[in-house]
């Protein structure tokens, strides 16, 4: 799997996302009813509220992918 490049204005992306202070946050319900709906609405097994930092892919909700809370940010 070759690498992403990293956007030009990767610094105020993640500026921006830490100002949010929304990774790492416990479970909210109005986000897992967007995952749940979704699902539904698509016919998939699977969606992901996904917010990517500096070096990870962290789920604010996940329907369908088990109990995994983060992958690598390669794995985005």
């Amino acid at each position: 799997m070759s690498k992403l490049p990293i956007p030009v204005n990767e610094q105020e992306r993640l500026l921006r996302l830490r100002n949010y202070q929304i990774l790492d946050s416990p479970p909210e319900e109005q986000f897992d009813e967007l995952t749940k709906l979704a699902s539904k609405i698509c016919n998939i097994s699977v969606c992901l509220i996904s917010l990517i930092d500096e070096n990870r892919q962290w789920f604010k909700s996940n329907q369908g992918f088990g109990g995994t809370k983060e992958t690598a940010r390669e794995l985005s």
